[in-house]
């Protein structure tokens, strides 16, 4: 027939459409004899799909959906009250708009669907009972989620909601698997059920629901999705040229940074107690240190002498503490303090917050402004050196949850006093989205500390033991460091170089031996240690730390305790070198390239032969320089080490 043209294939089947609604094109045969027999079809030429496909086609396993359609209309390919639908694969073209209502429901085998990145709206229950999907991402065009929309998908166990929704219906994730679920915010009608239930309700990220809706992302991401959309838009008195001017990528950014400060203010304000109390604990007399344990906060450390520390203590109930507060994993905090008695006072080690935004960036909405009917992505205006950031961005997810690791990576690249370390902060940041996305460890089981302080190091510490001792042993720990190293140049012990220090009084310096033994005391099953730094008092690339000699110190190698495993960027006097090509140290790309390829599934002895290998490699090709990947391990572990995997 000419009109529609269809040209059937054995078990494919492409329905060109010509002027007809698909509903008439279908109707003009004697459907169920001719289209029984057919796994695979193709739609054209039409742009919404009005009819119920799946009466027709009682078998079909893949549909392809190009250009022109647009919208995918109520029940299209609703299996519901069949004996389950045997559809497997979707294809849809990126210009749908619109999945409607009951658009996929009952089709338990479809796992393989890419979501159009310009779909603005998923309606009610439109893959209810699709219990096969493991994985599904939702673009950053999507504004409306509908009731039900994924009700009974237990396949999905973790879910990005991007910065436009607005709306989340009622139901819209009962029974599923979500775990986890990033992007949630304060801009986000949440539809409750009859009986007052979130759309999370009998997922295990239910609970979870209400303690999020208290943290600071969920604020700021919620003024952000709002007003960022407003800022964009043309002025009632601007020209178009200086609506130009105005509107680009690095404007939005310190926009967002200038909403999100605000934000933190407002936090701060709504949150900070009226009146501060906290618990005096024992005495650091190697630091000169004591741990106070804010109520209902965090913990910091006083600075008291020696000589003063028996007064400070006798007096703790009289001491007056005038705190100064941040944010700090994403909920208020103390990040340093005043002590006071009488006329004398003291003040805390400061500890970095970590509010540096990072986690907020990833949801900004996309710049992609209407300028004049023609819509374009403002770039800006200053050049940049062209970066290969495959690895960052092509990053492997798994649906699988380690829910027992927990992560402390620490980036210090902004020193107060010393030369930067290139790279180190992106080091931090990808490698937590790898614990994440790839080795499936949770949000809040990843500790990120930008550019931290003496104070945030020994808070780092005290954090993951109070987190062992909770676990009582059922845990696993990965630690991630990527900064300056430093030698004491009279007796060459190693340590970590905090961000507020030079160097030059080692006492204010973390050492490396009290690092391995806090790490190796640890109730835990293992410890891994990825080190991105050297301890010649080499930078990371070339020149010397301004504490060092003029020559690299080989320091004094650190041996292992407990079940500690170190594997390290470089060995004796060398320097750990930067990837400039990759915006990356070497050590670390050469670690995230391994994860990459395998998705995380390798030993950790193939991981420090691969790591090892190209390091040496590149090195010597880029820097003319060797750069020798170190491991070192405890003797409880030195025989089954290599067997180890990140993924558990």
């Amino acid at each position: 027939s000419s009109n529609p043209h269809i040209h059937c294939r054995s078990e494919s089947l492409i329905l060109d459409i010509d002027g007809k609604t698909l509903k008439e094109a279908i109707e003009h045969y004697d459907a169920h004899t001719l289209f029984e027999s057919v796994k695979m079809l193709a739609i054209r030429n039409i742009e919404k799909i009005d009819f119920r496909v799946s009466d027709n086609f009682p078998n079909l396993k893949e549909v392809y959906l190009p250009d022109p359609i647009r919208e995918i209309g109520k029940d299209a390919f609703s299996n519901y009250g069949y004996k389950g639908g045997q559809l497997e694969k979707v294809y849809l073209n990126d210009n749908i708009e619109k999945i409607g209502e009951n658009a996929f429901v009952g089709n338990p085998k479809l796992s393989n669907i890419r979501l159009p990145k310009n779909l603005k709206s998923i309606g009610k229950d439109a893959f209810y009972e699709c219990k096969g999907l493991e994985h599904i991402e939702i673009p950053p065009s999507v504004t409306y989620i509908g009731e039900g929309a994924f009700f009974k998908c237990k396949g999905l166990e973790r879910i990005e909601i991007p910065i436009s929704v607005t709306y989340i219906g009622k139901c819209a994730f009962w029974e599923t698997g979500i775990k986890d679920v990033k992007g949630l915010n304060s801009n986000i009608k949440y539809e409750m059920s009859e009986s007052g239930f979130t759309p999370f309700l009998t997922t295990p990220f239910d609970k979870k629901f209400e303690k999020i809706q208290t943290t600071f992302s969920y604020m700021a991401l919620g003024k952000i999705a709002k007003e960022i959309p407003q800022w964009q838009k043309k002025k009632e008195y601007e020209t178009t040229e200086q609506w130009r001017q105005r509107v680009t990528a690095e404007n939005q950014k310190n926009k967002v940074d200038e909403i999100a400060n605000q934000a933190k203010k407002e936090f701060i304000a709504l949150h900070k107690p009226k009146t501060i109390t906290g618990t005096l604990g024992t005495y650091d007399a190697d630091y000169g240190a004591y741990p106070v344990s804010i109520e209902g906060a965090n913990t910091i450390y006083a600075k008291i002498p020696l000589e003063e520390a028996l007064q400070f203590k006798t007096n703790w109930s009289k001491v007056a503490m005038q705190p100064t507060y941040g944010i700090i994993d994403d909920n208020i905090a103390v990040t340093s303090c005043i002590f006071s008695l009488g006329k004398k006072s003291w003040k805390s080690t400061e500890r970095a917050a970590n509010d540096n935004l990072d986690y907020l960036s990833y949801d900004v909405p996309t710049l992609n402004v209407d300028f004049d009917g023609k819509t374009s992505v403002a770039q800006n205006t200053s050049p940049k050196k062209a970066v290969d950031n495959t690895i960052d961005k092509n990053i492997p997810q798994t649906a699988s949850l380690q829910s027992n690791t927990f992560v402390i990576a620490i980036g210090n690249e902004n020193y107060n006093l010393v030369p930067k370390v290139a790279f180190a902060n992106n080091d931090m940041n990808i490698f937590a989205q790898y614990c994440q996305k790839t080795l499936g460890i949770p949000m809040q089981n990843i500790r990120k500390y930008k550019d931290a302080t003496f104070g945030s190091m020994l808070s780092a510490l005290n954090d993951i033991k109070e987190i062992a001792n909770a676990y009582n042993g059922d845990m696993n720990v990965i630690f991630y460091y990527a900064g300056h190293g430093i030698p004491n140049e009279k007796d060459q012990t190693a340590y970590l170089l905090p961000t507020d220090a030079d160097g030059k009084s080692t006492e204010v310096c973390f050492p490396l031996a009290r690092l391995y033994k806090e790490l190796g005391e640890l109730n835990a099953k293992s410890v891994i240690v990825f080190m991105d730094a050297c301890f010649s008092g080499a930078q990371r690339g070339n020149g010397m730390l301004a504490s060092a000699r003029g020559v690299a110190i080989k320091a004094k190698e650190q041996k292992p305790m407990g079940k500690l495993i170190v594997l390290t960027a470089s060995s004796g006097e060398e320097t750990a070198y930067p990837y400039n090509e990759k915006a990356h140290g070497l050590f670390t790309y050469f670690l995230l390239k391994k994860l990459n390829e395998t998705k995380g599934e390798c030993s950790l002895g193939e991981l420090s032969e691969y790591i090892t290998t190209n390091v040496r490699r590149q090195s010597i090709v880029i820097n003319r320089k060797p750069q020798t990947p170190a491991i070192i391990f405890s003797d409880s572990v030195k025989d089954e080490w290599m067997n180890y995997k990140l993924t558990r």
